[in-house]
């Protein structure tokens, strides 16, 4: 799918492999299963909330597994996910996702 300036609310939306240009998603749930990344350039995401499935919801819980056990497996994934610097608040996960989401994951 691609969606260019499209709305999206209350909607369940699997997002795998999919593109959004110029869309807002409003109340909706964001579901990503691990396959082909998805493409989101200029897009509101407003009081969603993301759900993991499949080898995402997996690969979610390795990284948890080697959080908690600490040390260079901790560092391992803080680095992956650009968390070393440590200076500003990291934000909650109720907050609105930035416009900039497909730069940050690719």
């Amino acid at each position: 799918m691609k969606a260019m300036s499209c709305t999206f609310k209350n909607a369940i939306v699997h997002v795998d492999g999919q593109s959004y240009r110029g869309c807002r998603f409003e109340r909706c749930q964001l579901v990503y299963s691990g396959g082909d990344l998805p493409r989101m350039v200029d897009c509101e995401f407003l009081r969603c909330r993301w759900t993991l499935e499949g080898a995402g919801a997996r690969t979610l819980r390795l990284m948890k597994a080697m959080v908690e056990r600490g040390g260079s497996m901790r560092s391992l994934v803080e680095r992956s996910l650009g968390l070393t610097d440590r200076s500003g608040p990291v934000p909650d996960a109720g907050q609105d996702l930035p416009r900039d989401l497909d730069k940050r994951l690719h």
